[in-house]
């Protein structure tokens, strides 16, 4: 997977024993100062079938965004979330840490299963009834194709799988020590391609990746800039410069780094309902 070589994954069914309303599920968010997306992602949860938000354990973390998650928990919001919701503030600001808060909701997450998705992305009430239903492999990752909200009909024709929306269990993580903090932008100086990367990482270390088969009708939604009015900042230098990280490490083993949440954090929220 070097020199640029991409990840190739086919279609997979579940072939699990269990479904993941019987295993219980983490969905792992970050945010950074985008109260459109919190408030539409709130109004999201709060639709789910009561056996879905059962089963489900939602943790967002505050990237050191402006306005903060926190300052979003209004007493209202608070009132009306009889789900389970943990929020995690990252206290530093280290500009770009989307790795650094996925690695902090993984290791805070209390199931075994996982959900990681951005903050553009999500599942509609349907999909995640279909997704709960899902019985997953224990070593396989797993990803979705999209369906995009947008004017753009040229960007709605992409339903590519979304990269950084994966299920996938903890202990598949931890194996490759999570998300490499060492792309968070106060380090490289530059955005994205953490995700890339461990693609590479895990499938180097034996586990499978897959793509849920079109047929299970499985689709996640992602709300692209030109609907949502925030836009995520990022430059062209910024994308070149960590795509080069990743050629680099994929290339050396030794330039992997195996340390996590180098930052300070802290809990400011916690709405936890366990019925079992």
């Amino acid at each position: 997977m070097g020199n640029g070589t991409p990840v190739r994954i086919k279609e997979v069914d579940g072939g699990g024993q269990y479904t993941l309303l019987e295993k219980r599920l983490t969905l792992i968010q970050p945010f950074f100062g985008e109260p459109e997306r919190f408030n539409r992602l709130f109004n999201n949860w709060k639709n789910y079938p009561k056996a879905v938000l059962n089963s489900l354990e939602i943790i967002i973390v505050d990237d050191h965004g402006n306005p903060t998650l926190q300052s979003l928990l209004t007493d209202e919001v608070k009132a009306e979330c009889d789900f389970s919701l943990t929020v995690y503030e990252i206290q530093d600001d280290l500009y770009h840490n989307t790795p650094g808060a996925l690695n902090l909701g993984i290791l805070a997450a209390s199931t075994d299963w996982l959900l990681i998705m951005d903050s553009d992305c999500s599942f509609t009430p349907n999909n995640m009834t279909r997704l709960m239903n899902y019985k997953p492999m224990n070593n396989w990752i797993y990803k979705f194709d999209r369906q995009r909200i947008t004017n753009d009909p040229e960007l709605a024709k992409n339903t590519r799988y979304l990269p950084c929306t994966m299920l996938m269990r903890k202990e598949l993580v931890m194996d490759v020590n999570g998300f490499d903090e060492d792309f968070t932008g106060a380090r490289s100086g530059g955005y994205g391609f953490f995700d890339n990367h461990f693609d590479s990482k895990v499938l180097k270390a034996g586990w499978k990746i897959g793509r849920v088969r079109s047929e299970s009708n499985i689709i996640a939604t992602e709300w692209m800039e030109d609907v949502v009015g925030e836009r995520v900042s990022r430059t062209d230098p910024e994308l070149r410069t960590n795509r080069k990280l990743m050629y680099e490490k994929q290339e050396s083993p030794n330039k992997e780094n195996n340390q996590i949440l180098r930052f300070a954090w802290r809990r400011v929220f916690s709405s936890v309902h366990n019925p079992r």
